[in-house]
């Protein structure tokens, strides 16, 4: 386990937990320092990116959600991640 992390997880637990028993739902606030440890760990794929791209050629821009035809970091059938190349191919 990482102790930076379970210092954080073990204050979003007692605050979920007394937020459950008091029945106010209020906003967690982390401080800098807790939000730069949150930032080293927050993996790309938490942010789905919308590209434009045709089967014949590599990516050619991002584009507007209704236009995309595919998020390159969305998570894969059964939630398991599919690395792709540039022209939209699995690797894996």
């Amino acid at each position: 386990f990482n102790p930076e992390l379970n210092t954080l997880s073990e204050r979003v637990i007692l605050f979920a937990k007394k937020s459950l028993l008091s029945g106010h739902q209020e906003n967690m606030l982390f401080d800098r320092d807790e939000l730069k440890i949150i930032g080293k760990y927050i993996h790309c794929s938490a942010n789905w990116n919308a590209v434009n791209y045709n089967i014949k050629s590599p990516v050619i821009s991002e584009v507007a959600i209704f236009d995309s035809f595919s998020f390159v970091n969305r998570p894969d059938d059964n939630w398991i991640r599919t690395i792709y190349n540039m022209s939209g191919e699995k690797l894996k």
